[in-house]
């Protein structure tokens, strides 16, 4: 299951870059919990499209994915840690990201999404 949680995660960092709402949609349990550099919101279906929408112009591309660790908590509740490297809008973003993931009537999705931006590591 831990294999399936990551790639479920990078699934929807595919859809995020390749601007396709109904892939981030069909992973996205709503409304959603978001914590991130402009605070934390909770998002309903609608919401979450407006912002969406509001970035379609900017490119944005995954280069790497790693430090992953994931635990079940519960046969339907799944989270998942890792570091980030992202190009948005040309530039580099190093975040640590989390990740809580549900099991909703057989199909798992994403309820909780944090990142934090990474300062140097020495």
């Amino acid at each position: 299951m831990k294999d399936e949680i990551k790639k479920l995660e990078e699934k929807y960092w595919e859809g995020m870059a390749g601007h396709d709402f109904n892939v981030v949609k069909s992973l996205t349990q709503f409304p959603c919990f978001i914590a991130g550099a402009n605070g934390v919101m909770s998002v309903d279906e609608e919401s979450f499209k407006k912002m969406f929408d509001s970035h379609r112009d900017t490119e944005i591309k995954v280069n790497n994915i790693s430090a992953v660790q994931s635990r079940m908590l519960t046969a339907d509740t799944a989270v998942i840690i890792y570091e980030i490297d992202v190009s948005y809008a040309g530039k580099s973003m190093q975040c640590a990201c989390t990740s809580t993931w549900q099991n909703e009537d057989g199909q798992w999705k994403c309820a909780v999404h944090s990142e934090s931006a990474l300062g140097k590591k020495e």
